[in-house]
Formats: structure tokens, sequence, C-alpha cells
């Protein structure tokens, strides 16, 4: 039978656990975007690297928060779709990077 800390032990572990996983994707994306600057194109190869790491965070972060594992899922879409979203779009689905960043914080500040 599990006790009361076995099971508060499970929960924190898989939050940690999304947590980490988000925290590469944000980094990973962050590295994408300073590099392609100064490229100047396009890498298909790491834009599928980070949709893997966006669905891999999607699907740990669903313990922690439903609507957050849904919209990086969406992130992940949008990179494996060539990034062919409208800033609207990104905006409207609250997948941009930003605010994604914002919400880590607010899950690392809430343990």
């Amino acid at each position: 039978m599990n006790t009361f800390n076995e099971i508060g032990n499970t929960r924190t572990s898989k939050k940690d656990e999304a947590l980490r996983a988000l925290q590469s994707a944000i980094t990973l994306t962050l590295q994408y975007i300073e590099n392609s600057k100064t490229i100047k194109c396009a890498d298909r190869n790491t834009e599928y690297t980070l949709s893997q790491a966006w669905s891999d965070a999607a699907i740990k972060v669903r313990y922690v928060s439903k609507d957050l594992a849904v919209r990086l899922q969406a992130k992940a879409d949008y990179w494996a779709d060539q990034l062919e979203w409208s800033k609207e779009e990104v905006m409207t689905k609250g997948i941009d990077l930003q605010k994604i960043r914002e919400e880590f914080r607010q899950l690392i500040a809430n343990p």
C-alpha cells in the first residue's frame, strides 16, 4: 500500500521531471534561435529535434497542467510544420516562447 509520503514523492518526482523536460525544450529553442540569427537559414533536422523536445515536455507536463501540456504539444506541431503559423496564431494558441518561459518560472516558484 502506498503511503502519503510515497504518493507525495511520486508527484514531486513527476513535476521535477516535467520541469526538466520543459527547461530543456526552452533552452534548445533559445539556442536554435540564437544560432539562426548568425546562420540565417533553417535547419530542419534541428527543428525536428525541437519538435520532439516540446512533445516530450508536453507528455511529462500533463501531470502538472493539462492546459500547458496541450499548448506544449501545439508548440511541437509548430516546429514540425516548418514554422508556417502566423505570429497571431502563435499568440492566440499561447505558445510564444516568452509566455511559456513565464509559466515555467511560475511552476518553478511554486513547489
